[in-house]
């Protein structure tokens, strides 16, 4: 290997190793992936993914309770970064887009399909357990389908049963 690519070869290394390491530090943390806003739409269409929209404040009670307790849980970061470009917005760093997606209160979260038409906005502290149900519904489109009553109503059942097929 001639010397050029042996220092192309360690430039490489010393620059990307450190970013690769991170991104795999965060997924494994639990950590949420988010994306600058900026971006986020260009993201989508690349990746094929649903956007989430997370609107807060720095004051505010319950987004840091939403930070601390579901957003935090690594079952809900995993489902986040596999399903859906994330975006944290400042709400009152950017009133502007907050006011766009007709925030009224923090936390709020807002949802897009993949090609990105606005699906819905869901304002507050959601627990982890009822939050992730939430990002399987948009997710999975069945909010064009049932109401999210219906569908939580409807994994009820489905556990029941596996339940009880499991117990056979």
């Amino acid at each position: 290997m001639s010397r050029f690519y042996k220092n192309v070869l360690a430039v490489c290394v010393v620059f990307l190793l450190p970013v690769l390491s991170l991104d795999a530090l965060a997924a494994e943390s639990g950590a949420i992936n988010w994306v600058p806003a900026e971006v986020a739409k260009d993201m989508q269409a690349k990746q094929g993914k649903g956007l989430y929209l997370y609107f807060y404040a720095d004051w505010c009670h319950y987004c840091k309770k939403m930070e601390s307790e579901t957003l935090k849980d690594q079952g809900i970061a995993g489902y986040i970064n596999a399903n859906y470009v994330p975006v944290r917005i400042n709400g009152d760093k950017d009133p502007a887009l907050a006011a766009k997606f007709r925030v009224q209160g923090f936390p709020a979260h807002g949802f897009s399909e993949k090609e990105g038409k606005p699906v819905s906005m869901l304002p507050g502290y959601v627990p982890p357990a009822e939050f992730l149900v939430v990002l399987k519904y948009v997710r999975t489109g069945s909010y064009e389908k049932m109401s999210l009553d219906s569908f939580m109503e409807a994994g009820k059942q489905t556990e029941k049963a596996e339940g009880k097929a499991g117990r056979k």
